[in-house]
């Protein structure tokens, strides 16, 4: 950053994302790729560690490591914040977003057609005029602003309720802090009354900490939050044709990001395009189903699949993969696993998608439609070995579809053991419902840390 100290102001923004740990450290190749294929290009990665560092150098794109101390809970609120205050302060002007920001086009475009406000981020799920900071365009005026953000946060890094409490906590929490040092949101938005914006605000235990005095201000600015389509509590949302990207929580801030990737997957953001010679494999069906075939109807009740259900899902879904491994292929997996007519379950509420080890990809009814052409479909004997011998038999087909999979026979509890080897189901509890508040799925399927 000193090196761009008075030059001339670049036109285009300087295009920055945060980057740490494992998950992201070995994802993110690929997420940048795909940003890159939109046209979001070049991007700084601010790498938490120099490992992380290194990996994204090494696929081709840019990363500084961010070696400054920590001065609040989160190194990656620390980041966030002091970068866009850098960036402003040399007269630069900055577009932040996560790296779980998942797109179908650049973004970056439609953040510039807002000219007249210095700070510019999309809603949330279900309170669209309520700040996203997953995603932010930010002036040359802001530098103020934003190391008002880096003060107030310091508060965490000593406070040690917060610092020994496990689960998410709104104290000190970065978004809260963005909020709260927004101008009188009743400047902005008329339509919104200022006393249901406080309610999200920090509270009052908080305001006698006299913390907000440390918003600075004092230079005058415009923000804008972008409102959208408000979010269905019993649905996910509909992706339109004009839909840019997507952020998703995957129950709460700070899930894995294997998680917030399913939820992408399932919505038709891929990040991997489906390549040229990629082969796959999927069920004639679509969805999983228990009553394709008649006297598989095992459901019985509303809260949780019943054991008889979840094995023969299990079976599916094992097979499947079984298949996937053995013949080099892409398994399409089933979006919902649907019982009757009247309930469906997204399979990411019964299957840890985490642990599977073969390349995976949900199809959108458009790319279903589009390899039609390419499809090949075959019926399933019963015996599922004999299923896997007739699949190869298939070797030069693009797509294989397997029609009637319901007739399978249940294997030996030694061949069933084989076929579930490194998976992990949830029937024992309630099945998923979409949550509006956070814009995704919650209760998602997590048979806790992966093996080693």
């Amino acid at each position: 950053l000193p090196s761009f100290k008075g030059k001339k102001t670049p036109s285009r923004p300087f295009v920055w994302t945060v980057a740490g740990g494992p998950e992201y450290r070995k994802q993110s190749g690929m997420l940048l790729a795909k940003w890159e294929s939109l046209g979001l290009f070049p991007v700084m990665v601010i790498a938490l560690e120099q490992e992380t560092a290194d990996n994204i150098c090494a696929a081709g794109f840019n990363a500084v490591v961010w070696d400054d101390e920590k001065h609040s809970y989160s190194r990656v609120a620390d980041s966030k914040f002091t970068v866009a205050a850098e960036l402003a302060e040399r007269n630069i002007k900055g577009f932040f977003l996560e790296l779980d920001v998942f797109c179908r086009k650049n973004p970056l475009p439609f953040f510039e057609s807002f000219p007249d406000d210095d700070l510019i981020h999309p809603g949330h799920g279900d309170v669209n005029f309520f700040p996203n900071i997953g995603m932010y365009m930010v002036s040359t005026r802001m530098g103020p602003y934003f190391r008002g953000l880096n003060k107030i946060m310091a508060f965490s890094k000593t406070e040690r309720n917060y610092i020994n409490q496990v689960n998410h906590t709104r104290d000190f929490f970065d978004q809260d802090a963005y909020t709260h040092c927004l101008p009188a949101i009743e400047d902005h938005d008329d339509d919104i009354a200022p006393s249901e914006f406080s309610y999200y605000l920090m509270n009052d235990t908080k305001q006698e900490n006299n913390i907000l005095k440390l918003c600075k201000n004092e230079v005058k600015f415009t923000f804008k939050t972008v409102h959208h389509t408000f979010i269905n509590c019993l649905f996910p949302p509909s992706v339109y044709d004009n839909t840019i990207c997507i952020h998703p929580l995957a129950g709460a801030p700070f899930t894995p990001l294997a998680y917030k990737h399913a939820t992408a997957k399932f919505l038709g953001f891929d990040p991997l395009p489906i390549g040229k010679d990629e082969r796959m494999v999927k069920m004639a069906a679509g969805d999983l189903t228990t009553n394709e075939c008649w006297g598989h109807t095992f459901y019985h009740g509303e809260e949780k699949i019943d054991g008889i259900t979840g094995e023969r899902v299990a079976l599916y879904v094992s097979t499947l993969i079984t298949i996937a491994r053995e013949t080099n292929r892409t398994v399409v997996l089933p979006r919902f696993v649907r019982d009757k007519e009247s309930w469906a379950y997204p399979l990411h509420g019964v299957l840890d998608v985490r642990r599977i080890d073969v390349p995976w990809r949900w199809l959108t009814k458009e790319e279903s439609y589009r390899l039609e052409d390419e499809t090949d479909m075959m019926v399933s004997p019963r015996d599922p070995d004999k299923l896997l011998k007739e699949v190869k038999q298939h070797d030069t087909s693009r797509i294989l579809a397997i029609d009637g999979m319901c007739k399978l026979t249940s294997p030996s509890n030694e061949r069933r053991e084989e076929l579930n080897k490194g998976l992990c189901f949830c029937f024992d509890r309630r099945g998923l419902k979409f949550t509006k508040s956070i814009g995704s799925w919650d209760n998602m399927c997590n048979c806790g840390p992966l093996p080693q």
